[in-house]
């Protein structure tokens, strides 16, 4: 598949090349702080710091800082890339940005669900019995502000800048050349590359003692092992054929996500949470705190993963034309 880059004038867009700078730096200015953040992870491998009383297997602190720099560097890649007015980063960064604030509406949600409890919880503890009155609203009421502006508000401003038509334009007046992202429709890639990072990342179970939910029960050892690597690959195989536009690898995305939720929903009213966790070889300290927010043990998950599966299982219906004709959609206006 071919695709001819636009020829624009001067005269038909409002060039960005500026305003591609300015983001970009602060895709680079969000990365540093991220390798600074992965610094604290660093620490605890080296002994420098401690987990005060908490005993974390090291396994998932290495998980943790790998984590925190691969995000690092995709946003100082992205962010070079942006100065140079380069069209993948330009589409790279318009679907990371969509995925990001998906995520961060969800987080945000829950943290709004979850705070109140969580301060109830650190007000009752002896150790913070001298705190004034009002002073955790105020901490609740910040971080509440943090989570909305660096998960809602700033996604959203990317999505706004990066999908306009003027910024599209300026990318591909500089950078005419086709490159792999132009391969594929941008809502498809999205996907194809969201289910690429779950493919890596449900790896992570490894450092948890393999443990799954699976229709009812809870599997860890070595057939969890068996089933994380299985859907790992099977994950990694529908995301290449998305990429490709298969029609088959539509079914596939839409069989993982139904069956996925299913037992999800299945499993996870049988059991508490302790009991995840206990089979995630937690310690009995982290257990008894986050058998604290006592909210996680309600309804509140399972009716999420339902409408998240109906909701992306109803989307993949609506843009299945687009793998029967093998058509890229225009760019965001």
């Amino acid at each position: 598949m071919t695709i001819q880059a636009p020829q624009y004038t001067l005269n038909e867009y409002k060039d960005r090349s500026t305003w591609l700078v300015v983001f970009g730096i602060i895709e680079i200015i969000i990365g540093a702080l991220f390798i600074f953040s992965s610094l604290s992870n660093l620490m605890l491998l080296t002994g420098i710091s401690d987990t005060q009383g908490l005993d974390t297997p090291s396994s998932s602190l290495i998980i943790s800082f790998l984590f925190t720099i691969a995000i690092a560097a995709l946003f100082i890649t992205l962010g070079i890339g942006s100065i140079k007015a380069k069209r993948w980063a330009r589409t790279l960064t318009y679907i990371t940005s969509w995925l990001w604030l998906l995520i961060g509406i969800i987080g945000f949600i829950f943290a709004v669900i979850i705070a109140p409890g969580l301060m109830e919880q650190i007000a009752e503890s002896s150790e913070f019995e001298d705190i004034p009155e009002g002073f955790l609203d105020f901490i609740t009421y910040l971080t509440l502000a943090f989570i909305a502006i660096f998960y809602v508000v700033l996604p959203a401003l990317f999505v706004w800048f990066y999908g306009n038509k003027n910024v599209v334009a300026t990318c591909e007046r500089k950078d005419p050349k086709e490159n792999w992202t132009d391969r594929c429709p941008q809502n498809i890639l999205a996907i194809s590359l969201a289910f690429t990072v779950s493919a890596f990342a449900v790896l992570s179970a490894g450092t948890y003692g393999w443990t799954v939910p699976f229709f009812g029960i809870i599997l860890s050892g070595g057939v969890g092992a068996a089933v994380v690597i299985v859907s790992s690959l099977f994950l990694g195989y529908t995301a290449l054929g998305l990429y490709k536009l298969d029609v088959k690898a539509w079914w596939y995305a839409v069989v993982l996500t139904f069956a996925w939720s299913i037992s999800f929903i299945i499993t996870y009213p049988r059991y508490s949470l302790s009991d995840f966790y206990e089979k995630m070889n937690l310690s009995t300290e982290q257990i008894e705190v986050i058998d604290n927010i006592s909210v996680l043990d309600g309804p509140i998950i399972v009716i999420i993963t339902g409408l998240v599966g109906i909701l992306f299982i109803g989307y993949m219906f609506r843009i299945k034309k687009q793998f029967q004709t093998g058509t890229v959609q225009e760019y965001a206006e």
